[in-house]
């Protein structure tokens, strides 16, 4: 891959990765209009528990299966996939059966006053549809196949958009709609993943590829889980620490939300910039161009970065506003101040892919654990 290659692998990356993204911006003003602040609150606080879930569930196998795809010769790519799917299903099925059993009975206590009927069964289903996204996109992104990546996720997008309007605007199911809408698009992904996972052969479990997968894997739960804590778990503890009641807590979190979720268009665009870095230094990082070519990068993505958290910062609260109807008061106001916050934070987060490459170039992923966990 070139330079100019790489660039338009990263554009392609760009946009298939901030589908998703753009698929719950779209929807914003749909849920603005057809869920109060409370309701929004609920249906976010519910969406990172399932992103937290899946980091486990996957148990660091997406950071592995696309490092060693690189490893493999294409023979044996495919009893790689194989595998590692394999533990995947195993783990998200019963992951899932113990997790609905053991925190029913109090989940309303954690997520204060939501019922695990039916939004801790959402929660479970979502997280079990999307724990395996990783692997057509591992798979597009390691093959170099940007285009194919950005058909499958604006499938996934336009399957949840459609499904969430339907259920948000025609049926009016409220915050259970919201989050079926979810469900919808994650069960699309799931059923395109099949179809990619069963062309590939031979297919075929190997324990030695298990292991490898597991070794290199498992350091990375903790370092994601330590990531979530930073970007997603303020919603959780918004609704523990502020001493409120449950509706209010929860309108908090709506609010709060909704000036997140715009802030973060500047960590979308590392992510997807990294989608296409990824492949490209680690088939190049080793030579003795590795190091130039990690400095060079690092400091032209810094550069536009800033400058997108800095145009956010600025026309934030004009956005907000088209974003959210009067209804919200002055909750706007507070959503923008949220936007100015977290565009900054994410700017300096996102530099953390750069400089974290050379980490999974070199496989010393035990590091990374204690560099977030600190974090």
């Amino acid at each position: 891959m070139s330079l100019r290659a790489l660039a338009r692998g990263s554009a392609l990356y760009t946009l298939g990765t901030f589908l998703p993204r753009l698929g719950a911006l779209l929807l914003l003003p749909v849920y603005t209009m057809t869920l109060e602040p409370a309701a929004f609150g609920v249906v976010s606080l519910m969406l990172s528990v399932s992103t937290l879930l899946a980091i486990v569930y996957r148990l660091g196998l997406d950071g592995a299966l696309l490092r060693l795809h690189f490893d493999l010769s294409p023979e044996a790519r495919p009893r790689l996939y194989a595998t590692l799917t394999a533990i995947s299903v195993v783990v998200t099925i019963g992951a899932s059966t113990l997790l609905g059993l053991a925190a029913a009975p109090f989940f309303s206590r954690l997520f204060t006053g939501i019922s695990f009927l039916p939004f801790g069964l959402l929660t479970l289903a979502i997280t079990s549809a999307t724990a395996l996204q990783y692997v057509p996109t591992v798979f597009y992104r390691a093959t170099e196949r940007p285009g194919r990546f950005l058909a499958y996720s604006g499938a996934i997008m336009v399957a949840g958009i459609l499904a969430t309007v339907a259920f948000l605007v025609v049926l009016r199911l409220g915050a259970v709609g919201a989050l079926l809408g979810q469900l919808v698009g994650g069960i699309v992904g799931l059923l395109i993943g099949a179809v990619v996972l069963l062309r590939l052969r031979p297919l075929r479990f190997e324990p030695g590829l298990a292991r490898s997968g597991l070794a290199f894997g498992l350091p990375l739960v903790p370092h994601s889980i330590s990531g979530w804590i930073l970007n997603v778990s303020d919603r959780w503890l918004l609704g523990l620490l502020l001493g409120v009641g449950a509706i209010q807590a929860q309108a908090a979190i709506g609010v709060y939300s909704l000036g997140y979720q715009l802030a973060q268009a500047v960590s979308l665009v590392a992510l997807s910039f990294n989608a296409a870095w990824g492949p490209f230094f680690y088939a190049r990082g080793e030579s003795t161009h590795g190091p130039a070519l990690l400095r060079e990068m690092t400091t032209v993505v810094a550069a536009l970065l800033g400058a997108l958290a800095v145009a956010l910062a600025v026309a934030g609260p004009e956005i907000i506003r088209v974003m959210a109807p009067a209804s919200w008061g002055s909750a706007r106001d507070q959503a923008a101040d949220v936007l100015r916050v977290v565009a900054l934070a994410s700017f300096i987060y996102s530099i953390y892919f750069m400089v974290s490459s050379a980490i999974f170039l070199t496989r010393r992923t035990a590091l990374l654990p204690m560099l977030t966990v600190s974090a």
